[in-house]
């Protein structure tokens, strides 16, 4: 009986040993509070070069543009791009599709044709 209770103790502490050697923890790790990154300001020429393409397009406002922009930055950082290519270039390219319709990922950034009132005719 002695013997069985520290047979089963020794398995503990190897499991425990072994559980440290590998890297897994024997108890949960704490969890962190969200916090949420304020997201860095674009740089000035940035800025102007999309200020400059929505002044140029007439359709797409220089906000829609930023904001698809941003995600050409994270869709670089999460997805991974072609050797080559630095993150400004592939967020400039994502905007430039973006303005000619090319895929469809951005699609509900677009605006949305506002309905016209109709003028009321006097009988």
């Amino acid at each position: 009986m002695v013997e069985d209770l520290i047979r089963s103790i020794c398995q503990e502490a190897l499991i425990k040993l072994m559980r440290l050697l590998s890297g897994e923890r024997g108890m949960p790790a704490r969890k962190r509070k969200a916090t949420k990154r304020k997201a860095r300001p674009l740089s000035a020429s940035v800025k102007a070069t999309l200020k400059r393409k929505a002044a140029k397009s007439k359709r797409y406002t220089y906000g829609q543009l930023a904001r698809v922009y941003r995600r050409g930055q994270g869709a670089y950082l999460s997805s991974g791009s072609r050797p080559g290519v630095s993150m400004s270039q592939w967020a400039f390219g994502r905007v430039n599709s973006f303005m000619r319709g090319g895929h469809s990922q951005d699609n509900d950034i677009k605006r949305k044709k506002r309905a016209t009132k109709k003028k009321r005719t006097k009988r």
